[in-house]
């Protein structure tokens, strides 16, 4: 939430410093004019990249409870399995499950991760 909040003050004083420049003679401030441009441009892509990260977790989020679903429930009652390949894709999608609590606990207030994450459980 920090992050959205800091991506929408850059571009807040991005417009300042252009209304600024804009103000007086430009010749003069060319410096204001390129400041303020740049700080409007990385607080939209800063804006832009927060916004769709939640987007991202919702779809992995998703993968997870259906491959969760699938691993636990339908794969013991399949005759021949690979436990191999089986063993690999529940790691793969265990350290997803742990890397996006820890980023959910400690990154919260900067990233916008579904509180649902929180939620879910490893694979056993």
């Amino acid at each position: 939430m920090l992050g959205l909040i800091l991506a929408i003050l850059l571009i807040i004083a991005g417009i300042v410093c252009l209304i600024v420049c804009f103000k007086r003679v430009w010749d003069e401030h060319v410096i204001l004019l390129f400041g303020g441009m740049i700080l409007s441009i990385i607080g939209i892509i800063t804006t832009i990249a927060l916004a769709c990260t939640p987007i991202g977790y919702n779809h992995e989020i998703a993968v997870f409870k259906e491959q969760k679903h699938y691993i636990e429930e339908i794969v013991p009652t399949l005759p021949d399995t690979d436990n191999y390949a089986i063993t690999l894709k529940r790691i793969e999608l265990n350290t997803w499950l742990y890397e996006a609590q820890y980023t959910a606990k400690y990154y919260s207030l900067w990233i916008l991760v579904p509180s649902e994450v929180l939620e879910l459980t490893p694979i056993k």
